[in-house]
């Protein structure tokens, strides 16, 4: 009995030390001060201040197996805890894949001229990691190579890059700033997902593709400038789309890209279309305040700001030389203002007429010959052609006027025009109130009194019983006075007291003895 007992305290002292020491990990162990991180590539590490450095020449190794399952065992530096710092020497070419997996409070790494690749997963998980220098020498940075970098705060993507993989930079939350070089083509599947402290970002003309989730979650994003050409991920799920809660852009910058126009359509995607509702300006729809079209921008596609419902005036340079279809939702906009700077009469300038709210106003240049297309569409036409005059402002001159009704507002258009060439400088819309009914006393009708609108002939009645008290006060009649209407030869006598409610034959009398 006494042995069983003796088992049993040792089995539970074995259960207990086991619960005890799940939770530790393991995987971080004593890194040795020197060792071979690949063929002809060696490292030292000074344990005192946390500072690994790299020397050699050619590729760290890659910690990967055949058949693509991460492979720790030989690696030195995986999960090691002790690195503050890296120093990589000039000589190293290429980092290997996984090669500080999950060094968590590394916050520093110096890369050389020498480094042409980043490989995968490289610096996955360094959450400590701030600054990173990635030299012009770099060409290809691998699939999450900086994934979960959680304080990397700044990042310049070299001109050596062409494409940047996926993940690559997913759930840096803390990065504030994206500088991506004019030689990258293409953005891949959630390259920057996550990133939610980015506030600005230029993507330049050379981005031909921006991958599905691209720049999904970057909540903070405000002003972005993308090229007009660039493809924006089209695929079957729109939950997928590059631009996903992208929802508070305000100012967006349209550039030249490679001069080619995308086309936008309201259906399912199909060829080179794109479904509008994946575009960063649907997406921002309820924010985005500004649109500028940057000079060289060759064309305007169909649906290109279709559901954008808050902005009020853009201009296109005078580069743009043709419109698309819809490009507004003419019954869903706040548009207010469009202005043309191409003179030509051949650039389609009737499709955006069309796209235009009536009541907006474009201006271009007469020689577009558009301005009896705009005055048949409600839209108001002002000409560019005066643009060089030093306008002096004349009068304030109303024009297009609605006249109210007695219950309907009108309006009119307040125009100021130039003095010296007529040009019109402003137009505004303004809205004036209703009339109101004028009546007029036209008999009595019982117990009420019957008023008619000289206007729209409308009939108002006034009951005696509730003018009683306003009667006595206005005309100042007390009880027991007799009154004569001699003034309408009518010489009866007529008493107003009668048991305390004069009715409205009193009222019309007293009322016309007045007049």
């Amino acid at each position: 009995m006494k042995k069983q007992k003796r088992f049993l305290s040792v089995l539970i002292g074995i259960v207990m030390l086991l619960s005890i020491t799940m939770g530790l990990d393991y995987s971080s162990y004593a890194l040795e001060p020197t060792g071979q991180c690949g063929n002809n590539a060696y490292y030292s590490f000074d344990a005192e201040t946390g500072t690994l450095t790299i020397t050699g020449t050619g590729s760290t190794y890659s910690w990967n197996n055949t058949s693509g399952e991460t492979h720790f065992t030989n690696n030195p530096f995986y999960k090691q805890y002790d690195i503050k710092s890296v120093v990589i020497e000039n000589g190293i070419t290429q980092i290997g894949s996984y090669a500080f997996y999950v060094c968590k409070y590394i916050t520093s790494v110096i890369i050389p001229d020498s480094v042409t690749s980043i490989d995968d997963y490289a610096f996955y998980g360094c959450t400590t990691l701030k600054d990173i220098n990635i030299p012009d020498s770099l060409t290809n940075i691998g699939v999450a190579a900086f994934r979960d970098c959680m304080n990397l705060l700044n990042v310049t993507i070299p001109n050596g890059v062409t494409s940047i993989s996926t993940y690559a930079f997913y759930n840096c939350i803390r990065l504030q700033s994206i500088t991506i070089s004019n030689n990258v083509i293409s953005i891949g599947y959630c390259a920057f997902e996550k990133c939610e402290s980015l506030t600005s970002l230029v993507i330049p003309d050379s981005v031909k593709n921006i991958d599905f989730s691209a720049f999904n979650g970057c909540i903070s994003l405000i002003n972005l400038s993308m090229p007009v050409s660039t493809m924006v991920y089209n695929g079957v799920y729109e939950s997928l789309h590059a631009f996903r809660d992208c929802t508070n852009v305000t100012d967006l910058t349209v550039t030249a890209g490679d001069g080619e126009v995308i086309n936008y359509t309201d259906s399912a995607p199909g060829g080179t279309d794109i479904y509008y509702q994946y575009s960063p300006w649907y997406i921002s729809r309820d924010k985005l305040t500004s649109i500028t079209v940057a000079d060289g921008v060759n064309g305007i596609g169909n649906m290109m700001f279709f559901g954008n419902n808050i902005i009020e005036q853009i201009e296109f340079p005078e580069s743009v030389s043709f419109f698309g279809s819809n490009i507004f939702d003419k019954s869903n906009s706040n548009l207010k203002t469009v202005k043309v700077y191409n003179p030509s009469s051949d650039i389609g300038l009737e499709n955006l007429v069309k796209a235009m709210p009536i009541g907006s106003t474009l201006y271009a240049y007469e020689s577009t010959g558009i301005k009896a297309f705009c005055e048949n569409s409600g839209i108001y036409f002002v000409s560019l052609d005066n643009a060089d005059c030093e306008h002096i402002a004349g009068e304030v001159m109303c024009e297009n006027i609605v006249e109210p009704t007695c219950t309907q507002s009108g309006s009119c258009d307040e125009v100021v025009r130039c003095s010296l060439c007529s040009a019109e400088l402003s137009r505004e819309r303004k809205t004036i109130d209703a009339a109101g009914h004028m009546y007029v006393y036209k008999g009595n009708d019982y117990d009420a009194l019957v008023y008619n609108c000289y206007v729209c002939n409308q009939s108002r009645y006034e009951y005696a019983d509730e003018l009683f008290e306003f009667l006595i006060l206005d005309l100042e009649v007390v009880y027991n006075e007799r009154v004569t209407t001699t003034k309408y030869n009518d010489s009866s006598l007529y008493d107003v007291v009668t048991d305390g409610v004069i009715n409205a034959k009193d009222y019309a009398y007293l009322m016309r003895m007045t007049k």
